[in-house]
């Protein structure tokens, strides 16, 4: 089979390869069978040796990846399984947004997607709208049991969308409602925000914070105040909110925003009380307040903490039991795992995934990549990635690969979480990364961040707004 075997709408000579799917699904011209024949003539032309140009080979366990310059469509991929023939996949934006990534599957006989975006369906989508009904996730390359951790991306879930009343508050009003939280008002609060954060989705956000899928975009206006681990550290993250003064100065209209690293539950003894403090500020301010997940924001992690015991002793056993599932399936599932600002800091709660390079990727991530972003880990004097020995599983990256992800992410410092930080509540690695922890279980201090978006990025401005707890 040769390229002119190609369906007519997918000729490379009416389309340069830069040229991305999104734009023919959004205009219309694009049919399920021509996606088929599209990747059933790239797999019947690698076989047939007619495929030339490839940019490089990728080898992942048994998975080795080929990707192709000379097609009509950029990120195409051969994989073989063993040194045969598993499957051929498209990845790149789909639907209606140039950023709105996914990967198109050809397994067999069988078409697949993977998808992580929520944006409501426009022209041709009709036919991702067929795909969207068997969604699956991409297939595992790596070890099965990272990839369980994320065994479900809720981004394109359909929630019952809530009208939602902001009734003005001081911060003594967030304060005394979250410490009387009863079972019915947590369940409320569980649901209004699963509507904002799926409203977010569908809308792409705010004039000022883009959402796309996993990733927030914040413009290069006003300040931030970023948070570490808070790990059920009630009094700590009220204490960051008196001292920012961020209610008042976010009800008087000040362009600022309340940047959350993760890991807001177990080990504390008022995990309810700082998850029903976040939750009702993203309720009343939710163009400011800004929620990241972490580890223990899955279930897989927390099942084994103390989120489910303190839930299930504050709202009796049933009450406890349901709203566990209610607040991960409803709100845990579908937190963005990252943050970038245009002033240019990247903010994840644990490190680098291995093979990630851009924003566009990172949006788009979906199992053990995005237990690799949640659990990597910095370590100095290392080249490239290594086993996380301390943990058994997941990843430690060095200097180099940080350096490398940072300026393919068109960023010049990363802000993360996850690791402890000794006697400061804070560490910094190679002058590229700041560690954050909040919360008083950290062996040592507590530590925050408040910073101006408008002024580029570095870690000298981290650490003139650092202020410890």
């Amino acid at each position: 089979m040769s390229k002119q075997a190609l369906p007519r709408d997918l000729q490379p000579r009416n389309y340069s390869r830069e040229l991305e799917l999104w734009r023919v699904v959004r205009n219309g011209n694009i049919t399920l069978a021509q996606v088929k024949d599209f990747l059933g003539a790239v797999r019947a032309m690698y076989k047939s040796g007619q495929i030339q140009g490839a940019q490089k080979t990728v080898r992942r366990g048994i998975y080795t990846h080929i990707s192709f310059s000379e097609l009509p469509f950029k990120d195409a991929l051969i994989v073989l399984k063993n040194g045969t023939l598993d499957h051929v996949r498209y990845s790149g934006p789909v639907l209606s947004s140039p950023t709105n990534v996914g990967s198109i599957f050809l397994v067999g006989e069988d078409l697949r997607v993977s998808y992580t975006g929520g944006a409501a369906v426009e022209d041709g989508g009709a036919f991702f709208a067929k795909l969207l009904g068997a969604r699956s996730r991409s297939l595992r390359e790596l070890d099965d049991a990272e990839q369980e951790v994320f065994p479900r991306i809720a981004f394109d879930a359909k929630p019952t969308y809530r009208s939602i009343t902001h009734t003005p508050k001081t911060l003594s009003d967030f304060f005394s409602f979250a410490k009387t939280i009863d079972a019915r008002q947590f369940e409320d609060l569980v649901l209004d925000v699963e509507s904002i954060l799926a409203n977010e989705q569908k809308t792409r956000g705010y004039s000022g914070a883009r959402v796309e899928c996993s990733l927030v975009s914040l413009s290069r206006e006003g300040k931030a105040v970023f948070v570490g681990d808070l790990h059920g550290d009630f009094d700590s993250l009220f204490r960051v909110l008196s001292e920012t003064n961020f209610v008042e100065r976010v009800s008087s209209g000040e362009k600022i925003s309340l940047v959350a690293l993760g890991d807001y539950i177990d080990r504390g003894d008022s995990s309810v009380g700082v998850l029903a403090l976040l939750l009702d500020l993203k309720r009343a301010f939710p163009e400011n307040v800004f929620l990241l997940r972490g580890d223990h924001e899955v279930e897989a992690t927390n099942k084994y903490g103390e989120f489910d015991q303190e839930l299930t002793r504050k709202f009796k056993a049933r009450g406890g039991k349901r709203l566990y599932s209610l607040v991960n399936k409803r709100v845990f599932d579908r937190l963005p795992f990252a943050l970038h600002t245009g002033s240019g800091v990247l903010v994840l709660h644990g490190g680098v995934p291995q093979g990630v390079f851009t924003l566009a990727e990172l949006a788009s991530l979906d199992g053990e990549k995005l237990a690799q972003l949640v659990w990597n880990e910095p370590k100095k004097g290392l080249s490239g990635f290594a086993l996380n020995e301390t943990r058994g599983a997941f990843r430690f990256f060095g200097a180099d690969v940080l350096r490398a992800f940072l300026a393919g992410t068109h960023s010049t410092v990363l802000i993360r979480g996850h690791s402890k930080c000794g006697k400061t509540g804070y560490a910094t690695f190679s002058r590229l990364a700041l560690t954050l922890q909040t919360h008083a279980s950290n062996p040592g201090g507590r530590a925050f961040v408040e910073v101006s978006l408008e002024t580029d990025a570095s870690m000298q401005l981290l650490l003139s707004g650092l202020k410890q707890v």
